[in-house]
């Protein structure tokens, strides 16, 4: 299931490395190993694994730094990080605080538990995969249920929109009829004020009492759902005028069908409806006006056949109509009219009308001009079905009285269809009358008229309205004219008649006419504002007979106007008088108007901003983002509500609002800018922050940091809150106080003012006349008390501040200043200040300092929030050095008890663990927390024995001591010497053990005595040697003596082979068969080794001359793995070449003062043992490894031979230096190989050799060796 997730282990060096992959890709896992961090990070930048086992130390970096970049840089997602370490507890103050990192795992942890482990985990990022999914498919399902939602909304505003303004009046009534919805248009249809006055009424109420008879009255008879019904009613207005209605109507269902109303659109038909009695009207005038015209009138169908003609028509051609209907029209057209009269046919049959002028012939033979006027008729269809003509007889008199008639028509036309009211008035009997009351000798007609205003009201009744238009009736709300020419004085308002008789007294004077603007009532009682512009008809000014009156109806204007003007002042009273922040800008976030509230706020005159930006006005930062937030704006149209924004102004002053923007439209619709309101909400969120601040402190003051780390994060929160340059904090230290922590002040400010006390010219404290040492400047003053309140710069809990020190400095004297004054603060520039005592109970245990070189940067609402601050953290600090000493104290006796190299326990008198050090851990593998209370004999069970013992020592208060007391520790021989202390502390019995780990003297006493029996050796071996060498050479000599005459054709063994009556092919053949070669092919080839062991031998006891020279490790080590690959590859089956060779080489590495050829036979000789192992071990689990390694240490050279083959227990180990010690099977080793190399650096180089190794672990030889002289090339290359 985990085939597809990598898992990549960074671990340096490789049996760590081996110890992680190899269970793991058991286990079916995808492993990738590095033994560096820049391999493990390449890897992890081109496989991605999900897992990552990655060492606390490594070479290039540290595991913390690598965990680091490989969050942030090789992922697109972040990979899960286990780190591994030497502990099994992750919470120990020595584990690195690094928030990247995602476990720990210690470096020994169990294969099983490893496998576990990293399946749960993958098992955790599998769920994580699926609950984020689950997520992303919630969150679109979300999306789309908000964007479905949004366009809900969107159509039930539209229909809404569609509801309200649609010009058809809109009425909804449930099954009964009862009327529950309807819009305005209804409203206005049925003259009703508000929808109180329609809705919750029967439908029925509003149709004429003489159709609520009719059966279509009944809506459920009448509707079927899903079909719409035209209906057409007279219906009732409120104040009971009757119109005619044309209603579309249809049933409303649910999603089941069931009917839930009834909606109905009305529309006014009442023009329709006189339209259509006006038409049969007109029908009937206009059969009276064919048969009584003095026009003759014919038609004829597309065969040019009469199908009509009037009387007339037929007086004039002298035919009867029976005598024409049907008859070809050319009877009666001239011959010479024909072609002419065919082509006017064929403008008929286009569809064109025409009017020209021919000539008819009677039936009497004469001909009659005529004018005939034409145009086509059409069928029912729409298709052309002949002409209809108009014959007028051409005479003078007749054509004079066609262009009267003409006129008038035209007249009455422009009259009749203005949209504009005009009236047609006689005001002749108005003129006599003022006419008579000026012969009445009246000086003054007007002042006259003024005194009896009751004229006014006579004088218009003399007004006669002889005609009005169609537009009077519709603007004055009159049914007919009728009305109106007897009721004329009932449309004019006082102020109309006012108006009127000032301009009627101009045209006595001599006017022509004149304009007024003033209001009249319609026939209802509505107001009306209007312009009334009256003028004398030409040729009427003597005697008023007629006059032209235009009425324009300015009520919708005036009202436009109106609303403007409240709209105008509405605006102006905002922008006046409104707290919050009002502007209008353009597309190019250019202030259009700002409102007074935003002009303070900026502390400019609201004229000067005009035409400026935010980056005038406020930093640059927030002008950037209200830019770029306006320019989205206008692009997307959606406007920015209530969003919470830090404005800095240009003066320093930094405030918090509650800004929304919306997009600015013109008239047309187009967005031409922005406008917005800005709420301050300073005090709110300084509120918050103030809150979230002291949370914040509190936090920090309740952690286990150290106090200098704590005040840090203090000082930095609240730089960050204030905005302040520089921030700092002094705490009592001796007599003095100096700053304990800084940020922000120069570091030569810094240093001046560190301290507060006054010195003499020797550096020495000067003290007052109580002992007691004087404080300068500010500081001291706020630290001594020496504060006033009365001063407007101190406060009355003792705190100075100030945000012009200048200005203070210049005002203030010295007295009020209480203390000398250094002016360092001042003089480098800082304005703003504020010196707030950090107090705890009644002492002052330092001061919080807060500066700034720009002025007004401090309010006294935050200095008493610093103040109240204080308190709590003067408090705190001195409640944490108290817990610091405590804690530097007790971290102390720890510290000693956890250096020393002796297990250090205490126990209680039964027995139970009371203290237990840093080496007892190490030891026994167990926490001193998992320890504590429990019995010794469980937690260190190989201490038992001891236990009656020691209980006898606490019972006698006498302490007794056993050396070399050997015990099995992890599977491993170790001795101790234990010392048992008894103690009584207030009466509590208990001891002391102190164990001493004497394993590794012993195994030196041990060696002593093995280097005594290797020297004794030596001695014999040498003698042995010297005795060996002469018989062993002579078995050699002889032995390839008898070979060479037995095997070779010489000629002396030729001859003597012949004399003896045989020949050398029968003697090879007898000695083949009886394998007498191979027996003395044995014979000197067991000499040979004899004369190796001998040479070994010799080598315990020969110190031969040096001739070290400086030799560089490397090729020593590169000659010796070349020679070892091609002696193994001949004499083993195994060749080397199949063996990974990894090479781990300090580049750094110095040259060494050696013997060149003793370095590469020791190097060759661990290669061979080496190469031997691992091929073993290769045929049971793994690829045969050596690992060849360097490292300088110290005035040292550390070089390692590690192999992983099956490794050794501790007894071979202990013993394999030891001369013919050997566990290879007879004949492939001597058992001296390692204990020559042993003393080849030991002995020769003065150096150190040693291995380690465990079971089925491989093995590791190390070799230290010394540098050599100090010679200055060598140093030079070291430190290259």
């Amino acid at each position: 299931m985990f085939d597809h997730h990598p898992i990549l282990v960074i671990a340096a060096p490789t049996d760590i490395l081996s110890h992680f992959a190899r269970p793991l890709r058991n286990a079916g896992f995808d492993v990738f190993e590095a033994a560096s961090a820049l391999d493990g990070l390449r890897i992890a930048k081109e496989y991605a694994p999900v897992i990552i086992f990655l060492q606390l130390s490594l070479p290039e970096m540290s595991g913390v730094e690598l965990c680091h970049q490989l969050k942030t840089q090789c992922y697109p997602a972040s990979p899960y990080i286990l780190l591994i370490t030497e502990q099994n507890d992750s919470n120990d103050e020595d584990q690195p605080d690094e928030h990247d990192v995602d476990g720990y795992i210690i470096q020994t942890a169990p294969s099983r538990e490893l496998v576990a482990r990293t399946r749960s985990i993958f098992r955790l990022k599998q769920t994580e995969t699926g609950l984020l999914q689950a997520l992303e498919a919630l969150q679109e399902k979300h999306a789309a249920l908000l964007d479905m939602q949004e366009q809900l909304q969107r159509h039930e505003t539209m229909l809404n929109g569609i509801f309200e303004c649609s010009p058809n009046a809109i009425v909804v009534s449930d099954m009964r009829g009862v009327i529950i919805a309807c819009n305005s248009s209804a409203l206005e249809l049925y003259g009703a004020s508000s929808k109180d006055d329609v809705i919750g009424k029967d439908g029925r109420q509003f149709i004429a009492q003489d159709d609520r008879q009719e059966p279509r009255s009944d809506p459920q008879e009448l509707l079927e759902p899903g079909r719409v019904k035209h209906i057409e009613y007279r219906l009732a207005r409120k104040n009971g005028d009757l119109f005619f209605g044309e209603v579309s109507a249809s049933v409303m269902t649910d999603e089941a069908g069931a009917p839930l109303g009834i909606i109905s659109i009305i529309r006014d038909a009442t023009e329709r409806k006189n339209a259509e009695i006006a038409l049969q009207i007109s029908k009937a005038r206009y059969e009276f006006l064919v048969n009584t015209m003095n026009e003759g009138l014919a038609s004829i169908d597309e065969q040019r056949r009469f199908t009509f003609v009037n009387s007339k028509f037929c007086e004039m051609t002298g035919y009867h109509e029976q005598e024409l209907l049907g008859i070809d029209s050319r009877l009666v057209i001239a011959p010479e009219e024909e072609s002419h009269h065919r082509q006017e046919l064929a403008e008929r049959r286009m569809g064109k009308s025409g009017k020209y002028e021919t000539r008819l012939i009677k039936k009497q033979g004469d001909s009659l001009s005529v004018i005939l006027s034409g145009s086509p008729l059409y069928n029912a269809q729409g298709v052309y079905d002949g002409a209809l003509g108009v014959f007028t007889d051409i005479t003078a008199i007749k054509q004079a009285e066609r262009a009267l008639k003409d006129s008038e028509e035209r007249y009455h036309a422009l009259f009749e269809n203005s949209p504009i009211s005009l009236w047609e008035l006689d005001l002749s009997k108005l003129k006599a009358f003022l006419d008579a009351i000026s012969t009445q000798e009246t000086p003054d007609i007007e002042q006259y008229a003024s005194d009896h205003p009751e004229l006014v009201r006579k004088g218009i009744e003399f007004i006669h309205v002889c005609d009005i238009n169609q537009a009077t009736l519709k603007t004055f709300e009159i049914q007919n004219k009728e009305e109106l020419f007897t009721q004329f004085w009932m449309l004019w308002t006082e102020e109309a008649l006012a108006a009127l008789t000032q301009q009627v007294f101009a045209l006595w004077r001599g006017a022509k006419e004149f304009t007024i603007e003033t209001t009249n009532k319609t026939y209802s009682g509505k107001i009306l504002h209007v312009r009334i512009k009256m003028a004398l008809a030409p040729g009427y000014e003597k005697n008023w007979a007629r006059a032209l009156v235009t009425v324009v109806d300015l009520t919708e204007r005036k009202q436009i106007e109106d609303a403007l003007t409240r709209e105008r002042y509405l605006l102006r009273t905002l922008m006046e008088y409104s707290p919050d922040l009002i502007y209008f800008k353009d597309r190019e976030s250019r202030f259009l108007r700002v409102n007074n509230a935003f002009a303070r706020r900026a502390a400019l005159d609201p004229q000067s901003i005009l035409g400026k930006t935010d980056f005038d006005i406020v930093g640059p930062e927030h002008a950037k983002k209200a830019f770029a937030d306006e320019q989205r704006i206008m692009k997307t149209g959606e406007p920015l509500i209530d969003q919470e924004e830090r404005e800095t102004w240009l003066n320093g002053r930094i405030t918090w609002a509650s800004t929304t923007k919306l997009p600015f439209y013109d008239e047309h619709g187009n967005i031409i800018g922005t406008f917005g309101i800005s709420r301050e909400i300073t005090s709110r969120k300084l509120a918050e922050r103030y809150e979230h601040l002291t949370t914040q402190i509190l936090d920090l003051l309740n952690r286990s940091d150290r106090k200098i780390d704590v005040i840090r994060e203090i000082l930095l929160l609240v730089k960050d809150f204030t905005g302040l340059e520089a921030v700092g904090i002094r705490l009592r230290s001796g007599e003095d106080f100096p700053y304990y922590k800084t940020i922000g002040f120069p570091p030569k400010f810094e240093e001046v003012e560190r301290y507060l006390c006054a010195r003499d010219e020797h550096g020495n404290i000067i003290c007052d006349s109580n002992g007691n040492s004087i404080l300068e400047c500010m500081c001291g003053n706020v630290l001594c008390g020496r504060t006033n309140p009365s001063l407007p710069f101190f406060t009355t809990a003792g705190s100075f501040w100030s945000n012009n020190t200048t200005e203070l400095l210049a005002s203030t004297s010295e007295t009020d200043l209480q203390a000398y004054m250094r002016n360092h603060c001042n003089r480098e520039g800082y304005e703003s200040m504020a010196l707030i005592p950090l107090r705890s109970g009644p002492r002052t245990i330092g001061l919080l300092q807060l500066n700034d070189h720009r002025k007004d940067m401090l309010s006294l609402e935050s200095i008493r929030f610093f103040e109240g601050l204080g308190a709590s953290i003067g408090i705190a600090i001195e409640h944490r050095e108290t817990e610091e000493e405590m804690a530097r104290l007790r971290n102390f006796m720890k510290n000693i008890i956890d250096s020393m190299p002796s297990i250090l326990l205490g126990i209680d008198i039964e027995g139970r663990v009371t203290h237990w050090n840093l080496e007892a851990e190490k030891v026994t593998r167990h926490a001193a927390h998992d320890v504590q209370g429990r019995f010794l004999h469980d937690v260190f069970p190989e201490f038992a024995p001891f236990l009656e013992k020691v209980r006898d020592a606490i019972l006698q208060q006498c302490p007794f001591k056993e050396e070399k007391v050997r015990s099995i520790i992890h599977g491993e021989m170790r001795d101790f010497n234990i010392m048992v202390y008894p103690l009584v502390s207030s009466g509590v019995d208990g001891a002391v053990i102190r164990i001493d780990d004497v394993t590794e003297q012993v195994r030196m006493e041990e060696m002593i005595v093995q280097s005594e029996k290797m020297v004794s050796l030596g001695n014999l071996a040498a003698g042995m040697a010297h005795e060996l060498n002469n018989p062993i050479a002579s078995i050699l000599q002889n032995t390839q003596v008898i070979l060479t005459r037995l095997t070779r054709h010489f000629p002396a063994n030729t001859i003597a082979a012949l004399e003896s009556g045989t020949n050398m092919d029968a003697i090879r053949e007898f000695m083949l068969k009886r394998d007498i070669i191979k027996i003395l092919e044995l014979i000197r080839s067991s000499g040979e080794r004899a004369g190796e062991i001998v040479k070994d031998m010799l080598s315990f006891s020969r110190k031969r001359s040096s001739h070290a020279v400086p030799n560089d490790l490397h090729d020593l080590i590169e000659k010796a793995v070349e020679f070892a690959s091609h002696a193994y590859n001949i004499k083993f089956a195994f060749p080397l070449k199949n063996f990974r060779i990894i090479r781990q080489f300090d580049s750094r590495l110095p040259k060494i003062r050696c013997e060149g050829a003793q370095i590469q036979q020791v190097i060759l000789n661990l290669l061979i043992n080496a190469a031997q192992a691992a091929a073993e071990h290769y045929h049971r689990q793994e690829e045969p490894t050596i690992i060849l390694r360097t490292q300088r240490d110290g005035d040292m050279v550390r070089i390692e031979v590690e192999d992983n083959g099956p490794g050794m227990p501790e007894h071979v180990r202990k013993r394999v230096f030891e001369p013919f010690f050997t566990t290879k099977e007879v004949g492939l080793g001597t058992g001296l190989g390692l204990s020559v190399s042993y003393f080849i650096i030991t002995e020769h180089h003065n150096g150190t050799m040693s291995v380690e190794s465990e079971p089925d672990k491989g093995c590791r030889f190390i070799i230290m060796l010394p540098i050599g002289a100090e010679d200055p090339a060598m140093l030079h290359s070291w430190q290259i």
